[in-house]
């Protein structure tokens, strides 16, 4: 939990992350953050934000990734911005983008690391010789 406090402002932040690897290659992720503002001179706002994303790896060594993610899935993403001093006090909320989804791939070019490697992997065994 984040808290400001500001004279009469305060700011709340409540965030979860749950990562489940479904299989070797399938991954599941799911986020939760929720922001509470309150205000004597203002309305109070909540804003609950929740995100997921789907992962799946493919391809000779887990080289290529393709993943699924959706976010804002509640669509109640505001822009909240307050502002004040001693002669006036000011709130800003804009509406943001919405809910929205991304479907992306990435492949890596580099060989994999470890025992898959071309050169055999892990460690040399035995007397080095020159």
């Amino acid at each position: 939990m984040f808290e400001f406090n500001n004279g009469d402002y305060v700011k709340q932040n409540y965030y979860t992350k749950f990562d489940w690897d479904i299989t070797n290659s399938l991954t599941f992720d799911t986020q939760f953050d929720f922001s509470l503002y309150t205000d004597n001179n203002f309305d109070s706002q909540t804003i609950p934000i929740w995100n997921l994303g789907l992962d799946y790896a493919f391809l000779k060594g887990k080289r290529g990734n393709l993943k699924l993610q959706v976010f804002d899935i509640l669509d109640k993403d505001l822009g909240v911005v307050r502002t004040s001093s001693d002669s006036y006090f000011e709130e800003t909320i804009k509406s943001n983008l919405g809910t929205y989804a991304m479907l992306s791939f990435t492949y890596s070019i580099k060989p994999p690391t470890g025992k898959e490697n071309r050169r055999g992997g892990g460690e040399r065994r035995g007397p080095r010789r020159g």
